[in-house]
């Protein structure tokens, strides 16, 4: 079954690359297959990578060749860093005519400088598991890596011959583990990691000590017989000399091991490495199957009788079929793009990996490192639950159980392997996290009509002097929780000043702008500086809270004084948070010090330049504040403008020098990178936003057009998902690079744009707003999806008719135009939806 599956991949790889289609072409050396499969083959700069997950264990799958696994804190190898060597390796040793034998690597990771029989490699990422393939005149290799759902990481490897004799070869597998939370080892932890040969190809390794951990080697071997088989645990051993690399390990030439060593540890690295030697007629195919264990006794249950490699094939087909299903929960489809070069099949390729990349961010156990980010989590959550809202609600739940009784939130946290330990916690006072936990259950609750989520109950960590946590005895429902979070962040509103903005206290969604909360004053951890933006959304989420309250009912007096809150911060900002200059020109601030003794994104800033934010702009529409001052329209459309770049809409401009005070941590960054004046893809998507919302669509979409990384011609990471920036500074020798992918926020507002400003679909508690952006990009696109737990398909056609209509199951409804965003609006209330609901909007 695999060997037919690598066949037929081999097909289609040789045709793809051979057509070179533009319906098929990423940035980079990269391709999509017909069948939605991505094709990665070798580019000179940057890699991809692709995540294999089963509750949080993510198998990581690099087209460099590096292979990363790792459960929240606990990494089963060292993270991927350039001096670190590729901790998985599999080598064909093709047998030459004097005996020894020369290795091609079929990860490619550690593959020679110069190499005989014409090696291709390829690396082709399925939903359900990543094929490396080294194709070469004599015979095709090949490894298949995915993640069961028993966590399990597994590794299946084939040779196909193409010869019409049999092939003489050796198969040589090394793993050098690492087992351990955390990413390095001291000098002591250093000798905890043991390795054991258990016999018929099988191995144990073990971290011993309080952080056990055992991972077990599982080997079977099918379609052809072993003559020689070498085994070892050392990894010296393995080398042949101590000061070697593994990329020329004596082993891969001699095809042996000279000493068998089946147990070590304390003395040297211990690994576990096996060399094969076989005759291959037709095909031959090696399974490892990798069980894991945390606790000590457990280790014996992880050694397996046998592998049942139908069972393997079959699994993978099923987790493909079911993972594309639920991705297919929310469906989107361009069927034409007509106002640049961006090719509708590829875009609607990339959606659904982007829904990939957001699904990951927000059910994982891990957020770029070891821990979670509280923000990060519910942005990525508020997306994720339209495809999955049954997981998302868990996740909810599992997050909102970290916070502090008081409603303050960490700014990161960790799920330990044992519900019994406390987790590891990042708690500075980073205000704005609760700012999204209101959102994202507002949301929740739009999409989904569950309100039994807020009769959840979950706990509380309590903060102990700003160092770290403990269990509280405290246990309440998810509406206590929001409504403890939305006191919280009134309770920071500044009453010193009489500002009645939100202050930023250690920092808010820009982690870098770390500068403005600091005071000079005795006693005083923070002082009265303000973030505009969280003061922003906060004004967006005492309308979320009030309309959830107004449905739960019993909440009168509440909800009086969350409106009377709101009326005072919308005051507050327009008193505040607009300036204006000598020649009566105005602009949105950023935000502003302790006691407003200086302003950042302001016509003076603190280091006497004039700069401008996005935040502020884009903000003050997302929040809705703008419907209450509309005369701001065009100052937004205009600050918004004068961001735009070669790659996008940039952060700020211009960059903070390191001189800048009160600014914090980003005057350090260096200009065009980060959130330094930078197309910083979360931010840009916030101001595309901004831009739908105020009706200047055009420039919207093609700046969706201009910040999606497969308009670029090259990039330096994943170019089939979202990249977290596009760095611009040529004197530094950046054009367009990206320094992360994946776990980035620009993912999960992509999505929101699509669907709730292009499409135009937005649902609150109540019913369903269908606000159709005035211009789409497309003569016709659609989208499915499941609302209120009724399947609804919405589409959209564009037949020169000269007006909009909107039709709810072939009844015409009655629009009113939207002056602000320029577009025909109708509400459909949730009584008007029931089972297979079609809207069509027509042009």
């Amino acid at each position: 079954m695999l060997v037919n599956k690598i066949e037929d991949l081999m097909k289609e790889i040789n045709k793809t690359v051979a057509e070179q289609s533009e319906v098929n072409k990423l940035p980079d050396n990269t391709y999509y297959l017909n069948n939605g499969y991505i094709l990665c083959c070798p580019r000179k700069f940057g890699e991809s990578r692709f995540p294999y997950s089963c509750d949080g264990y993510t198998l990581w799958v690099h087209s460099s060749g590096y292979i990363h696994a790792k459960d929240g804190t606990f990494n089963v190898f060292k993270p991927v860093h350039d001096e670190v060597e590729p901790p998985v390796g599999f080598w064909a040793g093709i047998e030459q005519g004097d005996g020894s034998y020369f290795p091609i690597s079929i990860l490619g990771g550690t593959e020679q400088l110069f190499e005989l029989y014409h090696v291709k490699r390829y690396l082709v990422y399925s939903l359900a598991a990543a094929y490396y393939i080294a194709d070469t005149d004599i015979a095709t290799f090949a490894v298949r890596a995915d993640m069961s759902v028993r966590k399990e990481m597994r590794f299946s490897v084939v040779c196909i011959n193409k010869k019409n004799e049999s092939l003489k070869m050796s198969l040589t597998s090394c793993f050098d583990v690492f087992l351990k939370n955390g990413v390095w080892d001291d000098m002591f932890s250093k000798t905890d990691r043991t390795s054991k040969y258990m016999g018929e190809g099988k191995f144990l390794l073990e971290r011993q000590g309080w952080d056990y951990h055992a991972l077990a080697i599982n080997r079977k071997i099918t379609g052809v017989g072993v003559t020689t088989s070498y085994h070892t645990v050392s990894k010296v051993d393995f080398l042949g000399y101590a000061n070697r690399r593994v990329t020329n390990a004596e082993c891969l030439k001699t095809g042996v091991f000279e000493r068998q060593i089946d147990c070590i540890g304390k003395e040297t690295t211990p690994v576990a490495a096996e060399i094969l030697h076989f005759e291959v007629t037709d095909s031959a195919r090696v399974d490892f199957v990798l069980p894991i264990a945390h606790v000590s006794g457990e280790e014996s249950n992880l050694i397996m009788q046998d592998i049942d490699i139908h069972a393997i094939d079959t699994e993978i087909e099923e987790l493909q079929c079911s993972e594309s299903e639920r991705l297919n929960n929310l469906n989107i489809q361009f069927y034409d793009w007509n106002i640049g070069e961006m090719n509708a099949e590829v875009l609607n390729k990339f959606i659904k990996n982007v829904q990939k990349q957001v699904d990951l961010c927000a059910m994982g156990k891990s957020y770029v490192d070891d821990l979670l980010g509280v923000r990060d989590v519910f942005q990525q959550l508020e997306q994720a639950l339209i495809w999955d809202s049954v997981q998302a609600r868990e996740k909810i739940v599992r997050a909102l159980g970290y916070l502090d009784p008081s409603g303050r939130s960490p700014r990161q946290f960790s799920i330990p392997e044992n519900p019994k330990a406390i987790p590891k916690m990042d708690l500075r006072e980073f205000v704005d996290q609760g700012n999204w936990i209101i959102s994202c259950v507002y949301s929740y609750l739009a999409w989904t009509n569950d309100f039994s989520i807020l009769d959840e109950v979950c706990g509380y960590y309590e903060i102990i002097e700003e160092r770290t946590v403990k269990p509280s005895d405290l246990k309440d429902s998810v509406l206590e929780h929001v409504i403890k979070i939305t006191d919280y962040l009134i309770k920071n509103m500044d009453t010193e000043d009489g500002t009645n903005c939100l202050r930023i206290l250690y920092g808010d969604w820009n982690d870098a702008l770390d500068g403005l909360g600091r005071t000079e004053e005795p006693g005083k951890v923070y002082g009265t500086g303000v973030s505009v933006m969280a003061s922003l959304h906060l004004y967006q989420n005492l309308y979320e809270i009030t309309e959830i309250l107004k449905v739960v009912g019993g909440y009168d007096k509440k909800i009086e004084h969350y409106l009377n809150v709101r009326d005072a911060l919308g005051e507050g900002l327009y008193k505040y948070a607009i300036v204006t200059n000598e020649k009566g020109e105005q602009r949105l601030i950023h935000g502003w010090g302790d006691h407003n003794s200086y302003k950042i994104g302001s016509f003076c800033d603190s280091d006497g330049k004039s700069r401008i934010s996005f935040a502020p702009n884009a903000f003050w529409v997302t929040s809705g504040l703008i419907k209450e001052m509309p005369e701001l329209k065009q100052l937004i459309i205009d600050t918004l403008h004068a961001l735009d770049s070669r790659f996008g809409l940039k952060t700020l401009m211009p960059a903070f020098s390191p001189d800048a005070p009160g600014v914090g941590r980003l005057a350090t960054i260096l200009p065009g990178t980060a959130e330094n004046e930078c197309v910083y893809c979360h931010a840009t998507m916030f101001s595309i936003m901004a831009l739908f919302a105020l009706g200047d669509v055009k420039f919207a979409w093609k700046q969706i057009e201009k910040v999606l990384p497969i308009t670029h011609e090259y990039l330096t990471r994943s170019p089939f998902v979202m990249s977290n920036s596009y760095l611009d500074n040529p004197e530094m020798g950046l054009n367009g690079e990206s320094a992360i992918d994946w776990y980035t926020g620009g993912g999960t507002v992509l999505i929101k744009n699509l669907v709730k400003y292009g499409f135009g679909i937005l649902p609150d508690l109540n019913g369903i707003v269908i606000q159709t952006a005035s211009k789409m990009p497309c003569n016709s696109a659609s989208v499915d999806m499941l609302i209120k737990g009724v399947l609804v398909q919405f589409i959209y056609e564009n037949k020169n008719l000269g007006k909009r209509s909107i039709y709810l199951n072939d009844r015409e409804l009655e629009t009113h135009y939207d002056t602000l965003m320029q577009t025909e609006k109708v509400y459909i209330c949730n009584d008007e939806l029931h089972d297979n609901v079609k809207i069509l909007v027509c042009d």
